[in-house]
């Protein structure tokens, strides 16, 4: 597997690119499958075209090496006393968890992915019908494509014709080739100290300068402030205006101890494109225990897509620490990470 490793520190070196590369999602009929940089994969089932909400969505999980093994996650909250089959055969019966999530892994997994990959539908059905012979359909959930994205699931982990592949498994070797690699960032360690913010007359210019009064802000809408680092702030300052129904936009700023205030750098876009990289983040949040900001794109009220990017601060920038997304508004379980980077906290 190849490494690369990325380190930053607060006082940046002269280096090559090192723009993050976010891998990309795949759609096959009603499925959608992507992997993050160290290649761990997610394929997620979508609803059908017709508009069938009544579904038990599934996410099939495997990280990359030879001795992984892939794990099944089922949805059920929406159904009670029900039993599942692969088409009209029977399941290994589980029970759902605290989330309401049936779980197969190992070799329970292996064999249902092998009879979904070939089989049109899983179904709920009324748990009575396993004895009394009738299939009466509480739900479905559609395996068209689903075949297509594990083949490149096993591909993206260089598996194909291997005895570790799940579609098309051979004799070869698992490839040690993988387009796997590692980012680390070293951050610097948080401190205790109050976080600076803005002055109030400062605040009110940047208020102004969107044409908007400050009166027009909810309370979830309030500057958002935190300490980076001992000589750094952060500080969030909402539009008051000009956002939509459900992705309000923020300017990010950077407070330094003497209260001298500059946007904030990022090494990737933050909006709504992502794609144009400046200051401006979409239903920004600072996770306070990870110590990460987040901006979340929201594709639909429902929040069933869209793309999630948090960020890390080096000491001098944002840079992108995990990326989630899905491009689907199909009523998919989640979203699939496509980038995960390391970070770890520099010591004193």
């Amino acid at each position: 597997m190849l490494h690369f490793l990325l380190l930053l520190a607060a006082t940046p070196v002269a280096a090559a690119d090192t723009s993050p590369k976010p891998e990309v999602t795949r759609t096959f009929k009603d499925w959608v499958v992507g992997c993050d940089n160290h290649r761990f994969c997610m394929a997620m089932s979508l609803e059908t075209p017709d508009g069938n909400e009544n579904q038990a969505p599934i996410t099939i999980y495997r990280a990359s090496g030879p001795n992984s093994l892939a794990k099944v996650t089922i949805d059920v909250s929406m159904f009670k006393d029900f039993q599942l089959t692969v088409d009209d055969e029977w399941v290994l019966h589980r029970s759902p968890d605290a989330q309401a999530k049936i779980r197969y892994c190992g070799d329970d997994a292996r064999d249902l992915i092998q009879k979904m990959a070939d089989a049109d539908h899983i179904f709920v059905r009324d748990s009575r019908d396993s004895t009394s012979g009738s299939l009466d359909n509480h739900g479905r959930t559609s395996l068209a494509g689903l075949k297509a994205a594990l083949f490149y699931m096993d591909d993206q982990q260089g598996r194909v014709d291997t005895s570790t592949a799940l579609i098309r498994p051979g004799t070869k070797t698992i490839s040690n080739a993988s387009l796997s690699y590692s980012v680390t960032f070293v951050r610097p360690p948080a401190s205790k100290k109050t976080p600076r913010r803005i002055s109030p007359q400062a605040l009110q210019k940047l208020y102004d300068g969107h044409g908007c009064s400050s009166d027009q802000l909810s309370q979830n809408q309030q500057p958002i402030s935190a300490r980076l680092d001992a000589d750094n702030s952060l500080f969030v300052v909402h539009w008051a205006c000009g956002g939509g129904a459900y992705n309000f936009f923020a300017d990010t700023l950077i407070v330094d101890e003497q209260g001298n205030m500059h946007t904030a750098r990022f090494d990737i876009g933050a909006g709504m494109t992502g794609e144009e990289v400046g200051n401006i983040m979409v239903n920004a949040r600072w996770i306070a225990p990870l110590r990460l900001l987040e901006s979340f794109e929201i594709g639909r009220g429902m929040g069933d897509c869209g793309r999630r990017r948090r960020f890390v601060w080096d000491g001098e920038m944002f840079r992108l620490a995990q990326q989630e997304e899905m491009n689907e508004c199909r009523g998919a379980a989640g979203f699939i990470q496509t980038f995960n980077a390391n970070v770890f906290d520099r010591k004193n």
